[in-house]
């Protein structure tokens, strides 16, 4: 979860720790192994009862960087070997007495809304614990990074159901120039950022599922802040979550606003005499005209876009009608990296011009 001087990671904590307070409410939380070092070996140090969200089969290594379901309200039970007997020192009718008793209290948990059976239909036995502990082990494992959502609803919001549905949700599918299948890291609050305010009611509705509402706190750049999507109040559409190209394109525009508002951004701390007399939107106006001229010469990165920019801010334009620029530029096979060997190049010349005028 993003770093936030203003107390944002408080204000979530303590939106959570409200409704873990509420005996008929469920938090769940996912958590992205690609974001957070060692994820599993940290849940498994915290007892907390986690689930990989992927497909078994799958590496090890594989299943480390993916997303992970954890429970902070039930833990995994330590391991009492007094509690399983050997059948080898059991008589027949003790070793009957011993299974019906625990096919007893498996029933009675089922009957209590426990889907796991008191554990005997995981392959972990598992015990209650306490949710505000479990959250506050949550917080330490998750760090300052974005690869925590909290997913929240009702009594009838079981690990099992939200499990089942989250697998669902790995790939979705994408309707642009022609359909793709797409991995979909919905454990990272970035990436919901983007995704969730462009799909519409159906579409949000399908992405909760068997969920009330998810919690989430993405970076600055994405927005910030605390966000919550749901309850969803259209109809969920059968078959995989899609994007269509509408969405697609929303979410293109969403990032390239963005990406420009770094890149002015950049530009009045790199050049404060060339900006000073320009408003936001006008410097709004010529970083989205520097940016048609980049892409002309084969420009793709944020931060090759941001040097020509600067070029074209600092030069007043200038160096767009200098021809061995563009051309070089044009001919390479990668002109980002092309730009900025130039601009080291340059940087060295005017450190030898420094020198020679010192001496």
């Amino acid at each position: 979860m993003a770093e936030d001087p203003s107390g944002l990671e408080a204000r979530l904590f303590d939106a959570l720790a409200d409704l873990a307070r509420d005996p008929s409410a469920r938090v769940y939380a996912v958590m992205d192994g690609a974001m957070v070092a060692d994820l599993p070996q940290a849940l498994a140090r915290s007892r907390l009862d986690h689930r990989s969200l992927v497909q078994e089969g799958s590496p090890r290594e594989v299943a480390a960087l993916g997303l992970w379901l954890v429970d902070p309200a039930v833990r995994r039970a330590a391991v009492d070997a007094s509690e399983v007997p050997e059948a080898a020192d059991l008589s027949d009718e003790a070793l009957a007495l011993w299974s019906e008793r625990m096919g007893a209290e498996a029933e009675a948990a089922l009957a209590g809304g426990d889907e796991t059976g008191g554990g005997a239909f995981s392959p972990h036995r598992t015990e209650p614990a306490d949710p505000l502990e479990g959250l506050a082990a949550v917080r330490e494992i998750a760090g300052s990074g974005p690869g925590l959502v909290f997913w929240c609803g009702g009594p009838r919001l079981g690990l099992d159901t939200l499990f089942r549905h989250l697998r669902g949700l790995g790939r979705i599918v994408t309707e642009g120039e022609r359909e793709e299948i797409v991995l979909f890291r919905h454990g990272d609050a970035n990436v919901l950022a983007q995704v969730l305010p462009a799909l519409g009611d159906g579409g949000l509705a399908r992405f909760l599922g068997p969920a009330d509402f998810v919690l989430f706190a993405p970076g600055k750049a994405w927005g910030g802040g605390l966000k919550r999507a749901g309850p969803a109040v259209g109809e969920a559409p059968a078959g995989m979550l899609r994007i269509g190209a509408d969405a697609l394109g929303a979410m293109e525009e969403a990032r390239l606003g963005r990406s420009r508002d770094k890149v002015a951004a950049y530009l009045r701390e790199v050049a404060p005499l060339e900006t000073a007399g320009l408003d936001d939107a006008a410097l709004g106006r010529r970083v989205r005209e520097y940016e048609a001229d980049g892409a002309r010469l084969g420009l793709r990165s944020e931060r090759a876009h941001a040097q020509w920019s600067f070029l074209m801010l600092t030069t007043g334009g200038q160096v767009a009608g200098d021809r061995d620029v563009r051309r070089a530029l044009e001919r390479s096979r990668d002109p980002d990296r092309a730009l900025a060997r130039m601009l080291r190049h340059a940087g060295r010349l005017e450190q030898q011009a420094a020198s020679s005028g010192e001496g």
